[in-house]
């Protein structure tokens, strides 16, 4: 059985992520890697692994079957729009927009081209977040009143392009993505009245 074969965008932190998770997947294999910063580092790669010149060689390369977007939000909308239009699935990093209006575009696409786009919401596998949801689906807490789901920490996120507006989109698009989509995992049948 032939791997699906994908080219990661974006050999930062959470780039280096995808490949250490996708490494030893037996149907999963990262052949190309793209970022827009010709000073990477990218010695550690085995030699199998193409990378990239230019954004529209991955997106030229027919033997890639996905992308995989690990690259600042405000470039998200661009990468998996362009990389749906030529073919490709997407697997995004959240947010995967920095408004919802371009969401909405993007899953237009993924239907247009017939192509699966996905977003990245590792957070839903954090040990502490499954006890939780397994005591609510067991039952064993009783009546719930009150529920409060913070990230605490000195420094906050990262001092690179998360804190910048434009880029980013500070503390909510970082952290409060995986607060907000644990919340409404962990009561799917109720309606949201505000978050703040």
């Amino acid at each position: 059985m032939s791997k699906f074969k994908l080219a990661l965008i974006g050999y930062g932190g959470m780039g280096k992520q995808h490949i250490k998770r996708i490494e030893n997947n037996k149907k999963l294999l990262i052949t190309g890697i793209y970022d827009n910063d010709p000073s990477k580092n990218y010695s550690s790669l085995n030699n199998q692994v193409t990378i990239y010149s230019s954004w529209e060689n991955v997106l030229n390369d027919t033997n890639i079957d996905g992308i995989i977007i690990a690259t600042p939000n405000d470039s998200h909308f661009r990468l998996a729009s362009e990389a749906m239009h030529a073919g490709k699935h997407v697997f995004c990093e959240k947010p995967v927009t920095l408004n919802s209006e371009e969401l909405e575009k993007l899953i237009s696409i993924a239907d247009q081209t017939k192509r699966v786009f996905m977003v990245d919401q590792n957070r839903r596998w954090d040990e502490s977040y499954l006890i939780i949801k397994k005591l609510l689906e067991e039952q064993k807490l009783g009546e719930l009143y009150y529920l409060e789901s913070r990230v605490q920490g000195s420094r906050g996120i990262p001092n690179d392009w998360r804190r910048n507006k434009s880029q980013g989109g500070g503390m909510l698009l970082d952290w409060g993505v995986h607060l907000i989509d644990r919340v409404l995992l962990l009561f799917k049948d109720y309606k949201v009245i505000s978050v703040f």
